[in-house]
């Protein structure tokens, strides 16, 4: 069996790469990851001033803050991931040129359907039209996901693939309600992709997140925006059409905090009929904080629950993904039961809104 990285038990289709290799890739990954936080900082702090002008959030039936916020923030992040990658060729370590190309054709057409759409909006179709497009770009630069397990064929599995991605695109768009929420579970995220594939691109986007979350720690001063909060999940879902084959389906439950809470919420909605397309205050991190808790709290809890997935992937493999999934699902009922105390309904009372206060 190959030997995994940063010490976790290998994949059960793992392609062999020595322990030598996976340090080299980490010292190789340092200097463009430190160059993506520096600029990530620095770059998001400058959006910060612009967007003080030109791009204020303005409390809704979907927010959970009650004063204009500036947005786009998420443009501070991509420039330290750009500059990282750059970092990263000038310095001939770019790792996986087809990656970076589909990095390209994603985030390039998502990052700017969605400023214009931070700016002054845009048609949910148009929106999703780019989001198909870009999803469907990567597939072709990557290939797609294609178990053994999967009936019909590399048609199918492409399809299936580029509409992961899109779904990937809109949960984490949807996690994006909360200071810090997204950007700090983000860099933990990309952290373990990295150290487990060896892929510079993962570390520098963890880094450039950083750098971002510097200014969206809790209380945030600029949010993420669509910009930031897409390309997220569009970083998410090129990561898993990247690594499938050398890591395990188990690594994947390093995103289960975020992406749990998106799918899970997305599901009750439906049951009850819902309109899926309107904007809602009903996630579970949403709930928590009309429950009482703080947005440091919150972000905090699923920051330490991905951080424990990761964890446990590291150390025990397949039976760590299981341990931590357990302890995700626990930590889902003990929020529902604190939701359930505190009387908080499922949908947001419009008295409760922050246009409807006084």
């Amino acid at each position: 069996m190959p030997a995994a990285p940063c010490g976790g038990a290998p994949a059960a289709e793992a392609v062999p790469r020595s322990a030598a290799v996976w340090y080299g890739a980490g010292a190789a990954m340092i200097v463009p990851a430190l160059v993506a936080f520096v600029v990530g900082t620095t770059g998001t702090w400058a959006w910060r001033g612009y967007a003080r002008r030109a791009m204020l959030d303005l409390p809704g039936a979907r927010s959970s803050h009650t004063a204009p916020t500036p947005r786009g923030g998420g443009v501070g992040a991509l420039g330290g991931l750009a500059a990282g990658v750059v970092t990263s060729i000038l310095r001939g370590e770019a790792g996986s040129r087809a990656l970076l190309l589909a990095a390209a054709t994603a985030l390039l057409p998502l990052a700017g359907v969605s400023l214009v759409d931070d700016a002054r909006g845009t048609s949910v179709r148009a929106r999703y039209a780019v989001h198909v497009a870009a999803a469907a770009g990567a597939v072709a630069w990557l290939g797609a996901v294609e178990p053994a397990w999967l009936p019909g064929g590399a048609v199918v599995a492409a399809m299936i693939s580029a509409i992961g991605v899109t779904a990937l695109v809109s949960f984490y768009n949807f996690m994006d309600g909360l200071d810090g929420l997204v950007a700090g579970s983000g860099v933990i995220q990309f952290g373990f992709v990295a150290c487990w594939s060896g892929e510079p691109l993962w570390l520098v986007t963890a880094g450039g997140l950083l750098g971002f979350l510097v200014w969206n720690r809790p209380p945030a001063s600029i949010f993420l925006g669509d910009v930031g909060s897409t390309a997220i999940g569009a970083l998410a879902g090129l990561a898993i059409l990247a690594e499938w084959r050398s890591l395990g389906i188990q690594h994947a439950c390093v995103a289960l905090p975020i992406v749990g809470d998106a799918m899970y919420t997305l599901a009750r909605r439906a049951a009850a009929r819902q309109n899926l397309l309107r904007a809602h205050h009903s996630h579970v991190y949403q709930r928590l904080l009309r429950s009482g808790l703080s947005h440091r709290a919150i972000s905090g809890a699923y920051a330490a629950l991905t951080l424990a997935c990761g964890v446990a992937v590291s150390v025990a493999g397949t039976m760590g993904a299981v341990g931590a999934s357990a302890v995700v699902l626990g930590a889902l009922a003990a929020a529902e039961l604190r939701i359930l105390r505190r009387g908080v309904p499922f949908v947001r009372p419009a008295a409760a809104s922050p246009e409807a206060a006084p």
